[in-house]
């Protein structure tokens, strides 16, 4: 698909959607879902065989999921940003309900209670919930001004408590992290001073404080972390021996031998097992696409920034702000926790870990991120905004977040 097939001039919707997504995204989001087909081929049999199961039985089902996951991409990317809140705002009701039903009716797995079972199928909530809490705290942070006096302000920390209560009621204390890590690169790009930044950090302090005090899982993995001699750490003692065992250039293909004795090597450790087969080039070449990924985005958002005091969509910038946050530190910690840099956690690695919930999670998050990332043409956005003006549904703190906001970046970066 190129100039020759899709000429600029053409008005169609898949013409409007060719130049105006981030095409080099797009590559890279086609590579990670390549590398995800490869690490469920080569991560997945071993767990299969513990199960009890055919050799490849787990590595199909992630497999039959990678092209659902592109489509959802795909898919995703030509929706109006209008559309995409509208949804966000009529699912969180939903979403709220589900959290509140695992709590008391999940399938309980070591001590906690994350997963529902619908159709046959185990779904993680949480995973669904990440991506649509960055999208409706972004349009209450949007309407608010910069000011904790605004309602919608109020009302953006009663929702983020909200979503934190029942996540960590699971518990699930590395979904709290990524939770209060969106609210939190959110709310500094919403304009807030810098003193309410520093107030939300000390909180976050705080409530980490009281997890090691509250859940002893918790305390042991920091203690394992800052006293491995005297702590269980088995799982990253293998997962720094397969760093070492795979040398520059790996052991080959499916010809690793960690997976064997990992537990969670396809999901939690899934970037060990690359290191091993792939050696310190292939992991690197992963680690280029993720960075990649992420840097771009960011440039990105701050070239839409710069815009936004000319008129551009406030809503826009910190919903993408929140999945990108997202994706980021779900990267760093996965990857972060393979190599002993922070206390292991339970964290998938996006889109090369095994796991149907997290795959179509951040399949839908990166999907929408594209379609906020979207440039279009003043005449183009003239038409799509009153287009959405005849379907719009109202929301009590939502009819300005389509304007500039003057104080969206008066205030970041100052103390006042």
């Amino acid at each position: 698909m190129n100039e020759r097939l899709i000429k600029r001039t053409d008005t169609s919707l898949l013409a409007r959607w060719w130049w105006t997504v981030d095409r080099p995204l797009l590559v890279v989001l086609l590579l990670l879902l390549i590398c995800g087909a490869i690490t469920s081929l080569t991560a997945t049999p071993p767990v299969s065989e513990r199960l009890g199961l055919p050799h490849f039985a787990l590595a199909f089902r992630q497999l039959v999921l990678l092209p659902i996951a592109l489509l959802c991409i795909l898919s995703l990317s030509f929706f109006s940003v209008h559309f995409i809140r509208r949804v966000a705002i009529v699912a969180t009701p939903l979403c709220l309900a589900v959290l509140l039903f695992t709590l008391f009716w999940g399938e309980e797995i070591k001590g906690a209670s994350r997963w529902i079972t619908l159709f046959g199928f185990s779904i993680q909530p949480s995973e669904f919930a990440k991506p649509l809490f960055a999208l409706v705290s972004a349009w209450f942070l949007a309407a608010g001004s910069g000011s904790l006096r605004h309602p919608a302000s109020q009302a953006a920390f009663a929702f983020y408590i909200c979503f934190a209560l029942l996540i960590v009621l699971q518990p699930d204390i590395g979904q709290f992290v990524i939770l209060t890590a969106i609210f939190g690169a959110q709310f500094w790009m919403a304009g807030f001073s810098l003193w309410l930044v520093a107030s939300l950090l000390l909180l976050l302090l705080g409530a980490a404080l009281t997890t090691y005090l509250l859940f002893p899982h918790v305390a042991e993995r920091v203690q394992a972390f800052l006293d491995p001699e005297k702590s269980d750490s088995y799982q990253i003692d293998q997962s720094l021996t397969a760093f070492t065992q795979g040398g520059w250039f790996g052991n080959g293909i499916a010809e690793g031998s960690i997976k064997e004795h990992l537990p969670d090597a396809h999901a939690d450790f899934v970037f060990a097992v690359i290191a091993e087969e792939f050696g310190l080039i292939g992991a690197s070449a992963v680690l280029f696409l993720f960075a990649f990924f992420s840097l771009r985005v960011f440039a990105l958002l701050a070239r839409q920034t710069r815009q936004a005091l000319h008129g551009e969509n406030n809503y826009a910038i910190l919903a993408a702000t929140g999945l990108i946050t997202q994706f980021t530190m779900q990267t760093l910690i996965n990857i972060g926790s393979s190599l002993r840099m922070i206390p292991t956690k339970g964290m998938t690695l996006p889109f090369l870990s095994y796991g149907g919930s997290s795959l179509l999670a951040v399949a839908i998050g990166t999907g929408i991120l594209l379609a906020l990332l979207r440039h279009q043409s003043s005449t183009t956005h003239t038409a799509n905004a009153k287009s959405a003006s005849a379907f719009a549904i109202h929301f009590p703190f939502a009819k300005n977040t389509h304007t500039a906001n003057p104080r969206f970046l008066e205030n970041r970066g100052t103390i006042s």
